[in-house]
């Protein structure tokens, strides 16, 4: 069965919309062997920009091999060099056998920096076009002295110059550490941040979608439906999938209604965890947020809200961007990470 609208897996085809300027980027640097940082809230598209990505450069001939290195249960450096070894060793030893010069390494008892620097050791060697693509980067900061391996780690593949490195995580505050505030990596990498696809592309997608089944929604409400979910790539997705399932005909403005209150339905558990998770001050934090307050330290705001003190509203702020439920621009304007969760905490739980 054709799935129409991607919230259940990756996008891709027709599915993959509008990412045509972070495709042609991380397409650049895989190419030039570069490094790249993809980062964005969970569900904003980072596997589809890769697999798209790759699949690009297969069809205009590029001859890549991919190791993909996911991140999101490792919690050591023990464990990290154990999945570097189980997923880059087979791969040495099957062209190392092959290679008229082998290269004299004991992968039984490789040493931990040698390891680390086997991808452009091997790229360098076999004349491999090795794209090395981390999922969950940002774990590596959980490890104990995380920060200092990082720190080491980002020191050996600075030094590497014929792999391509991809790096992706769904924690937008680490990895705007690790890659703008700490600068780990130095300047030399391109940072691809993944927001909301834009408006036009989007809604005539879910247009297209409908018609070519034989179903119909105006533009008025194809634009609600991006509009309520501020361009969201799954959360867009999911609510035209309900839509869709909701009816054989026409689509009016009961079942928009209905497919929001579904949408909404599906991930209140979520938010409630989440909530249940946060001390009486971060809550108070986050109706200010919510209620689009800029300047937290107002002796007027601070008594509105119950925040005590500027140093206080820190440190609460601080543990809620640990947290990744809010984030914070350059100009430390701070917002909700997650478009759902906003609306849910503004007519769900900050009722009044």
């Amino acid at each position: 069965m054709e799935i129409l609208f991607a919230y259940e897996k990756p996008a891709e085809g027709a599915q993959f919309i509008a990412r045509t300027d972070e495709t042609a980027r991380l397409v650049k640097c895989v190419k030039n062997k570069k490094k790249a940082v993809i980062y964005g809230s969970p569900k904003t598209g980072k596997t589809s920009l890769v697999r798209n990505a790759l699949q690009a450069l297969k069809k205009s001939g590029y001859r890549d091999l991919v190791i993909s290195l996911d991140l999101f249960n490792i919690r050591s450096k023990a464990q990290f060099l154990e999945i570097l070894s189980r997923e880059l060793l087979p791969v040495f030893d099957r062209y190392n056998i092959l290679s008229p010069l082998p290269l004299d390494i004991d992968t039984e008892h490789i040493s931990d920096n040698m390891l680390m620097d086997l991808p452009d050791m091997m790229a360098q060697h076999f004349g491999l076009n090795i794209v090395l693509y981390f999922k969950e980067f940002q774990n590596i900061l959980s490890f104990e002295q995380g920060d200092k391996f990082m720190e080491d780690y980002a020191a050996v593949l600075r030094r590497h110059s014929a792999v391509s490195y991809i790096f992706s995580g769904s924690c937008i505050n680490r990895m705007k550490y690790i890659f703008n505030e700490a600068g780990y990596f130095g300047g030399d990498i391109e940072k691809i941040s993944l927001g909301a696809i834009d408006r036009r592309p989007f809604t005539n997608y879910i247009i297209s979608t409908f018609q070519r089944t034989g179903r119909v929604i105006e533009q008025d409400m194809a634009e609600e439906i991006y509009d309520f979910c501020k361009g969201h790539p799954w959360y867009t997705q999911h609510f035209a999938s309900i839509c869709y399932d909701s009816t054989i005909g026409y689509i009016n403005q009961h079942v928009i209604t209905h497919a929001r209150e579904s949408l909404i339905y599906v991930h209140d558990s979520t938010f409630r965890e989440i909530m249940r998770d946060l001390t009486n001050n971060q809550v108070n934090f986050l109706m200010a947020v919510n209620e689009k307050v800029t300047r937290f330290c107002s002796a007027d705001i601070l008594e509105q809200y119950n925040l005590i003190s500027s140093a206080h509203v820190a440190r609460v702020r601080d543990s809620l961007l640990k947290k990744e439920i809010i984030t914070m621009d350059d100009d430390g304007n701070v917002s909700l990470i997650d478009p759902l969760f906003e609306y849910w905490l503004k007519y769900y739980y900050f009722i009044e």
